[in-house]
């Protein structure tokens, strides 16, 4: 396996954690595997015009108020560009809302490396265009 087919499946890995993370409802898991640390400045641009979060604090605070509302979610990677220190990746997210139907959204992470692993510095989801399955 090539550096970037490596790298493609680390990401795709944080990814599965986030995934695992976010459907036991464990905010503080999730933000601990996924975002890169508060001295690296980890953001998230959540939709509906609110501002940019930041530091893990935040995000945790952030995710716990998702929970309820969705409860469950699937990331789906449309396109992953990889350098050596960092990546750019563009995907769909399939989320399990609170009454059983779903939603798809989309997102944009940009991961960077630290240390030896791969974790996300921004992470930008919209909700417009969220189409109701």
């Amino acid at each position: 396996m090539d550096a970037t087919e490596t790298t493609k499946a680390a990401i795709a890995a944080r990814s599965r954690l986030f995934e695992q993370a976010y459907g036991a409802g464990d905010a503080e898991k999730l933000v601990s595997d996924y975002f890169v640390e508060d001295g690296l400045e980890p953001i998230a641009c959540p939709p509906g015009g609110t501002p940019p979060i930041g530091g893990r604090g935040n995000l945790v605070a952030m995710f716990t108020g998702m929970f309820a509302d969705a409860p469950k979610i699937r990331l789906e990677t449309e396109t992953l560009r990889v350098s050596p220190v960092q990546a750019f990746e563009v995907g769909r997210a399939f989320l399990t809302l609170a009454d059983g139907s779903g939603a798809i959204g989309r997102y944009t992470v940009c991961w960077v490396k630290s240390g030896e692993d791969w974790r996300a510095a921004v992470d930008f989801f919209a909700q417009d265009g969220w189409a109701n399955l």
